[in-house]
């Protein structure tokens, strides 16, 4: 379907369409046009939806509660960050977080492993050596991914 000149069209495109989604690291998208095309992105979420039953989208409040169930009271700061970044959060049992600083590019510029305790944590990483700019910081724990974007100064 080609959508008339100046009309923005929605497309919905799920991980599990793009493959297995537990290998997937880095979406991008290409225009393939022949001619000088311009593409506008706008409103772009990107989220971690687990589907129950038939449904191929679940509500964000649904989305959310599943979440939470893992990593409570999630909280990273100072944004923009200098020295380094705190993250906080609550926890339901006592493991192991790895967390990564992700530049734009898609390639890992940090990476640790973090031993937690069950109920508050409280961590830090020191971005001293990063060059300003955007970066994601990823927190993966045994049951679930958290992904905040951060400035460094």
């Amino acid at each position: 379907m080609k959508p008339t000149r100046n009309k923005w069209v929605e497309v919905i495109v799920t991980l599990s369409q793009l493959g297995n989604p537990s290998t997937i690291q880095k979406v991008t998208i290409q225009n393939n046009a022949t001619a000088a095309t311009t593409m506008y992105f706008d409103d772009i979420k990107l989220a971690n939806v687990i589907v129950s039953g038939s449904s191929s989208r679940a509500s964000a409040s649904v989305m959310q509660n599943e979440v939470d169930a893992e990593l409570k009271n999630w909280r990273v700061f100072p944004n923009p960050a200098k020295d380094h970044v705190n993250i906080e959060f609550n926890i339901d049992q006592s493991g192991v977080i790895v967390a990564e600083l992700i530049d734009y590019t898609g390639r890992t510029v940090y990476k640790k492993t973090f031993s937690v305790s069950a109920g508050y944590n409280q961590k830090q990483i020191k971005t001293t050596a990063l060059s300003s700019g955007i970066y994601y910081l990823r927190i993966n724990s045994d049951k679930q991914i958290k992904t905040e974007p951060i400035v460094i100064q």
